[in-house]
């Protein structure tokens, strides 16, 4: 995945911003605060939402504007998308008033399906996806400065590689699980067969009694008159 470019509107620090980002290596540097994470975080925005942040959607919205706009230009396994949202913030609480995603199956409107489908065309949900993208501020040196078991717990939980040891394991409780079920089956099956000749031959028994007895005379017999 590659991002292409993003364009702001009103989104923390940013009243109007357009960047378009070339193959290869961005780098962006300026002073603490001057919104290099923001940017970022306009991206992650773009795709998941307000759950890709450690904020709420009014938190997002430039101080004293009524309305944010976060656009972003991606490419995916050589297809590319678009993706929109536009915040209103008019009312007690800032909401979404926009949100759609256009991609070569065509375009995909509201919160709830937009995410889904990011999630699906990633193969990552929100957590798994910041993780892996965004080392936060503070972090890098939290990490150096880590004893060898320290540092491989950060690094367990910034991959989630928790989550596949958890997966794993339940993965083996369901194989045994549908290996008692096959068992019992098997137990089932195996105690029809055997009941089973039984029956046949208590069939047989009975087809043959039918066979030698002797067959009833269609006619009544006339009963012979005393004189």
């Amino acid at each position: 995945m590659r991002f292409d470019r993003i364009r702001l509107k009103n989104f923390k620090c940013y009243e109007d911003a357009d960047l378009r980002l070339s193959p290869g290596v961005t780098v962006i540097y300026g002073l603490n605060g001057s919104g290099k994470s923001s940017l970022l975080e306009a991206c992650f925005f773009a795709l998941y939402g307000a759950k890709a942040l450690d904020a709420t959607m009014d938190e997002v919205v430039t101080i004293g504007a009524e309305e944010t706009v976060v656009e972003l230009w991606f490419t995916h396994a050589g297809e590319s998308y678009h993706v929109k949202r536009r915040i209103r913030a008019t009312g007690e609480d800032a909401r979404t008033a926009e949100c759609v995603l256009e991609g070569p199956e065509g375009t995909m409107e509201g919160v709830t399906d937009t995410r889904r489908r990011v999630a699906s065309l990633l193969r990552m949900d929100t957590e798994a996806f910041v993780n892996c993208a965004y080392v936060r501020q503070g972090e890098v040196n939290k990490l150096i400065n880590a004893s060898p078991d320290d540092r491989q717990d950060i690094l367990d939980d910034l991959l989630q590689l928790g989550k596949l040891e958890e997966y794993r394991e339940r993965a083996s409780d369901a194989r045994v699980g549908v290996g008692r079920v096959r068992d019992d089956k098997r137990g089932a099956l195996s105690e029809v067969a055997r009941r089973r000749p039984s029956a046949t031959r208590k069939t047989r028994r009975r087809r043959r009694k039918r066979a030698t007895r002797p067959p009833r005379s269609s006619t009544p017999a006339r009963r012979e008159r005393r004189t």
